[in-house]
């Protein structure tokens, strides 16, 4: 929770207008014209997408708090495209019995940049 308050508090000292928005299944503090990667999200590159699940959002230092989330605000975002996350390996093993096994996979991802809040 301190990380947390230590993170909001110096976007206030900034004097930057973010907010907190629910995409997909994760919590993104999000400012203007940041570009941030989430999970994916259909749609192609360059589609304008909209997102109206947002929980908190300070703007010219006056912060809102959603129940849960806060009626008529809207964040406009573009789709700049679509890529794979890091590789993350699973080893298998059996002793004594010659099986080894490496098993990949590559979450697919979307980047998207944030237009307005």
């Amino acid at each position: 929770m301190l990380l947390f308050q230590t993170f909001i508090s110096e976007f206030i000292y900034m004097k930057k207008d973010f907010a907190i928005v629910k995409i997909g299944s994760t919590q993104e503090i999000v400012c203007k014209d940041d570009e941030i990667v989430v999970n994916i999200i259909k749609g192609k590159e360059k589609d304008k997408i909209e997102f109206d699940q947002v929980l908190l959002s300070s703007i010219a230092g006056k912060i809102v708090v959603g129940t849960p989330y806060i009626k008529e605000a809207k964040i406009k975002a573009e789709i700049l495209g679509h890529e794979l996350a890091e590789k993350v390996q699973k080893r298998t093993y059996k002793a004594k019995a010659r099986i080894r096994r490496n098993v990949g996979h590559r979450q697919p991802k979307t980047r998207i940049k944030i237009l307005s809040i």
